[in-house]
């Protein structure tokens, strides 16, 4: 209870905007509960209704205890229990044991009670709350000593509970005084939106002062969120999943109070030189400045050069903490007590300006040695953050004959009040530079395509403002088009760049007297990039001697970037075209052995580039020629035989002849069906299958090694008769 700044009518205001968010209104009200979550359980509170603190006093004097009684706000069929008692502690042990030996030293101290006497009749006669709060606005354990508060510890956690207080009298009178809900170990949601900002740090040999700035967020109370249960019996299924997100709903809105600088204490934490263990330093409020921005400051004792670390965490009424604070760390040093750098000197050296001075002593309050610059009308600028170990500097970034003022100063940690107001300085300027080096290792990087990714190598050179790209169609011939390229690599997208042609690199470097180098390595590089290409136009064909020859236009004369041709072909019923030649065709004129007479082919031509690229395709040509005509037998003969009829057709025959087949029909049938295949060479067959007198129509037709056959046109018939025997 140390640093308290609570004065009785500020304590009184808290509570009178936004305090009453949980309270559960009835006309039955006597007075009002209000309730707290906290890391041990729900803490409840009685309060006055109307605001009338001499009533409320008597009141309380008049009070034996108050019943506690709770269910589960949201469970089915959950009746209320009587849980416990509030009831004013008026026994010295039952007070020390209640809020331990610190804070009954401190109370002691605070109330100005020297003797257990007057502890004791404290106790037994202390009712007016103006004088009372006091303490239990600053530790809500002694709600519970006069008997204004109760904790309940056997809460499970995130649950919702509904409490109802009765007033017992001294006469053994009941009175309902109200209810009130809350979820259990559930933080005020608007707790971990304080933020706090560490502002400036005080500090000097044997203390240091930090201060922070603190943001309390904006607070509007909802409306009371409703769940549509449906029916009497327990949620289950989808039911239950959405009675799950509402009851996490249900217990922000009765969690989320407003918490501003009237409710929200703040627990600072400091340590000394790193050491692992945080000591509580001091339980603070924040208070208002000048400025009406609220700040929050702790003064810690140190040995000079101590490094101490301190952090901030919010705590609400209920001791639920919020978010910790970054940590915030400073040194016990003074202004008039640290070394600084009182002298700094230069000269002018090729290509740079050297600076040099004191090296600062070993000590952890450093964090570096800042180096800024200025030339002209320019402000002054930083341009270097150097150890605080470091005492010299080489400064490349110079332009020749100008006139720069430096300034060096040793640096501090963030905040700390301790730093060197007026920096040591000197004015120097660069009069000797030297022609650089050109650049070496010019290459093109493995993944380039359409566009070159360049990369280089340099020396090192500190007077160095950049480099310069060339690009040509011949090694010999090269322009720029870069601007300054200040790292080590390009990418030419300035246009775009032609998939036929060949281009050739090299760069050059300029320092900052614009010299510059010689040509480094040149390079060449072609796109891989599809091109437009010509394509022939149409496809001619001709047969000569069975095999097909497809001609087209050769446009090389007109391309000279075209190679050759791809050919492609496939059969009607195919589905894909398949090159005819796996590597193309130098010539615009092709044979197709394998072309076959009687089928129907597509063919369409591309051309192929000098990369091996491929254009689009011509239009689909198809191509068919027809088989040549197969002649029919000139002549059939039937002769009665006596086991059949015997057909026979002249013994001449082609070298494109495979076989014959003979086909039969009745006189009165008009359709032939086969009734027999013979073999080239063979040119009379005895048909015994047959009936007398019956009368028989018979064609025979050549079949060719293609499997066409010949026309049925050549006929015969003949009646079956038996020759008679010789006698």
């Amino acid at each position: 209870m140390k640093n308290l700044r609570i004065i009785t009518a500020f304590i009184l205001s808290i509570y009178t905007v936004n305090a009453f968010t949980q309270s559960v209104s009835d006309d039955r009200d006597k007075g009002v509960v209000m309730a707290y979550s906290s890391p041990q359980g729900n803490y409840l509170r009685v309060y006055t209704k109307d605001g009338d603190f001499s009533k409320f006093d008597m009141t309380m004097q008049q009070t034996a205890y108050f019943k506690v009684l709770r269910r589960e706000l949201i469970s089915v069929g959950d009746q209320l229990k009587e849980i416990g008692k509030i009831t004013r502690v008026t026994k010295i042990k039952d007070f020390q044991k209640m809020v331990g030996k610190d804070l009954e030293r401190d109370f002691r101290k605070m109330a100005n009670l020297k003797s257990d006497a007057q502890l004791q009749r404290y106790l037994e006669t202390e009712y007016h709350f103006d004088s009372l709060a006091t303490f239990t606005e600053v530790n809500i354990k002694f709600l519970e000593v006069f008997g204004y508060g109760f904790l309940d510890k056997e809460v499970v956690k995130n649950s919702v509970y509904y409490y109802e207080l009765v007033r017992v009298d001294k006469s053994g009178i009941e009175e309902y005084w109200g209810a009130v809900q809350i979820a259990s170990n559930f933080t005020n949601p608007e707790l971990r939106k304080v933020k706090t900002t560490l502002s400036h740090v005080n500090s000097m040999d044997s203390l240091v002062t930090f201060n922070w700035k603190v943001t309390y967020p904006s607070f509007v109370q909802g409306e009371y969120p409703v769940f549509a249960k449906k029916g009497d019996n327990p949620p289950v299924g989808d039911d239950l999943e959405q009675f799950k997100a509402y009851q996490k709903t249900l217990a922000v809105f009765l969690n989320s109070k407003r918490q501003d600088v009237n409710n929200t204490k703040f627990d600072i934490f400091y340590k000394k030189n790193n050491e692992l263990t945080w000591h509580l330093h001091d339980k603070a409020f924040a208070y208002p400045d000048s400025l009406g921005d609220f700040r929050v400051s702790a003064s810690i004792k140190a040995f000079p050069e101590d490094l101490i670390s301190a952090i901030l965490i919010p705590e609400d009424y209920a001791t639920a903490l919020g978010d910790t604070s970054d940590v915030a760390n400073a040194y016990a040093i003074s202004q008039g007590s640290v070394p600084l750098i009182y002298a700094v000197y230069g000269k002018d050296s090729t290509n740079c300006i050297k600076l040099n001075w004191t090296k600062l002593p070993v000590k952890p309050y450093y964090t570096g040695v800042t180096i800024a610059r200025s030339y002209d009308d320019n402000a002054r600028e930083v341009v270097a953050q150097l150890d605080y170990q470091e005492n010299t500097f080489t400064d490349y970034q110079v332009i020749p004959g100008k006139n720069y003022t430096y300034f060096v100063s040793p640096s501090f940690l963030p905040k700390q009040n301790v730093q060197q107001e007026i920096p040591a300085n000197v004015v120097l300027s660069c009069k000797t530079f030297s022609k650089p080096l050109p650049p070496f290792n010019l290459q093109v990087d493995a993944a380039s395509k359409a566009y070159p990714k360049l990369q280089w190598e340099a020396a090192d050179d500190k007077a160095a403002y950049g480099y310069f790209v060339y690009r040509g169609l011949s090694p010999d011939k090269l322009a720029l088009v870069s601007t300054v390229v200040t790292g080590k690599e390009y990418t030419d997208s300035t246009k775009t760049l032609s998939g036929k042609s060949t281009y050739y690199y090299a760069v050059l470097q300029q320092n900052l007297t614009q010299d510059t180098s010689d040509f480094s390595n040149t390079i060449a590089f072609s796109p891989i990039k599809k091109e437009e290409m010509w394509v022939p136009s149409y496809l001619t064909h001709s047969m000569i001697n069975n095999d097909l020859i497809l001609e087209w236009v050769d446009i090389r004369k007109n391309d000279d970037f075209v190679a050759g041709y791809l050919l492609e072909r496939k059969k009607e019923g195919e589905t894909n075209f398949q090159p005819v030649s796996p590597f193309g065709i130098a010539t615009n004129r092709f044979v197709d052995t394998t072309f076959v007479i009687g089928e129907n082919y597509y063919y369409r031509i591309a051309s192929l580039s000098l990369k091996g690229d491929t254009s689009t395709y011509s239009e689909e040509v198809k191509v068919n020629y027809p088989r040549t005509y197969i002649a029919s037998l000139k002549r059939i003969d039937l002769i009665n035989h006596p086991k059949g009829i015997m057909i026979k057709w002249p013994a001449v025959e082609g070298d494109n002849v495979a076989a014959y087949h003979i086909y039969r029909r009745k006189s009165d049938e008009e359709d032939f069906s086969l009734l027999k295949k013979v073999a080239k060479g063979t040119f009379e067959y005895l048909d015994e299958a047959i009936m007398e007198e019956e009368s028989y129509v018979y064609s025979v037709v050549v079949v060719e090694k293609d499997g066409r056959e010949g026309s049925k046109n050549t006929i015969a018939s003949a009646q079956r008769s038996t020759p008679k025997q010789a006698k």
